[in-house]
């Protein structure tokens, strides 16, 4: 057995504010290695009773990295992505899944976390979706039968696709908190084998932005059709 310490040790937790250097069991902290939604990684060294690698800490850089280093076409990238998606499959085939992939199954999470930005993405997205979709069905652009009664909900869905290109990336666009919630709720009381937490901490976000969007966008349609009559009758 190596006397050096063994500083490839990676060990999971659930605990979110332990630093660097804090002991957790046998293990010392040495570094944090990411941040998922069902616990935090960290580089760590076994002190006791010997020291044993327990898990290679394997460095890698994000899929998008990879391809603007190595200056990836867009089939390029697409075929590096199906090889993904072909690997995520052969493990679920073999009952193997990730527990951040499960709860993405069941709910939103966000790219990258940061509260104010994922809030904001949300009032906007949903402000946007509120405000589009009741102008769309509004008599003033859309009335009468025939082919104005399919193009409305034809209107909405651009619509929801456009929001979803544009601001779906940083929170996975929820913009409607029944979307979210009943889902995390199903993902936290379902008997799923090692589904790790359901991110209650990031839960509120996509039901405050919605709400907080869907009022903005309510009122700021109303203000521009009460605008519109005035400036017509005068």
């Amino acid at each position: 057995m190596n006397d050096a310490p063994d500083r490839d040790v990676v060990i999971f937790t659930e605990a979110l504010q332990l630093p660097a250097g804090d002991r957790v069991g046998r293990y010392k902290l040495l570094q944090q290695v990411v941040e998922g939604g069902c616990g935090v990684v960290f580089m760590a060294e076994q002190e006791e009773p010997v020291r044993r690698r327990v898990a290679e800490l394997i460095r890698v850089i994000k899929i998008t990295e990879y391809c603007d280093q190595h200056s990836l076409a867009t089939e390029q990238r697409l075929e590096l992505f199906v090889h993904v998606c072909r690997a995520i499959q052969h493990g679920h085939q073999k009952g193997i899944m990730h527990r951040d992939i499960k709860l993405a199954i069941f709910c939103t999470a966000p790219a990258i976390r940061s509260t104010r930005s994922n809030l904001l993405c949300e009032v906007i997205g949903t402000a946007t979706l509120v405000f589009g979709a009741l102008a769309i069905a509004s008599g003033a652009n859309l009335s009468g039968p025939g082919w104005a009664t399919g193009l409305g909900p034809l209107l909405v869905g651009l619509l929801v696709f456009a929001i979803g290109l544009s601001l779906g990336g940083p929170t996975g666009y929820a913009i409607n908190p029944v979307r979210d919630l009943g889902p995390r709720l199903a993902h936290a009381n379902l008997p799923i084998a090692d589904k790790g937490g359901s991110d209650w901490s990031f839960s509120w976000i996509p039901v405050a932005g919605p709400i907080a969007g869907g009022l903005l966008g309510g009122l700021g349609l109303s203000s521009t059709l009460r605008m519109n009559r005035c400036s017509t009758h005068d």
